[in-house]
């Protein structure tokens, strides 16, 4: 039986785009792993070439709008959002950088499905030892 294979990344990116000037200047938030999961989309390039899979990742940062969380779950979509964007700001973002994703992701799954009969998708997500100066511990 054939398979497809995705990998979808949903923390890839540390882009911020140009409208958010004041958060593009926050360089060390940007380069942390509040921003994105560091070695991520690595780790996801790296797999993909193994195994001939597809590729789907986000490409605005999470401290825009976290793309591995509901849309219902406006809190969760933000929570990482430097400042307090308004209702209209929130329903914009979606629009610009959280719907596409889901999108592509969506029609990406449907071009494999048409060539194959089963699709194999895992998410790729890196993890932070120490959060909030606390070890975490994370059993897999």
């Amino acid at each position: 039986m054939k398979q497809g294979f995705i990998l979808t990344v949903e923390h890839a990116s540390k882009s911020i785009p140009v409208e958010f000037k004041a958060l593009k200047k926050k360089k060390t938030l940007v380069n942390s792993y509040n921003s994105y999961d560091i070695g991520a989309l690595d780790i996801a390039k790296k797999i993909a070439n193994y195994f001939k899979a597809t590729i789907h990742k986000s490409r605005v940062s999470r401290l825009i709008v976290d793309c591995n969380r509901s849309p219902h779950n406006k809190k969760a979509l933000f929570k990482r959002f430097q400042g307090n964007p308004t209702k209209e700001e929130k329903e914009a973002i979606l629009k610009k950088y959280y719907t596409p994703y889901w999108k592509e992701g969506k029609k990406k799954i449907s071009l494999l499905l048409q060539k194959k009969r089963k699709v194999f998708n895992l998410a790729v997500h890196s993890f932070t030892p120490f959060l909030d100066g606390k070890q975490r511990t994370n059993d897999i």
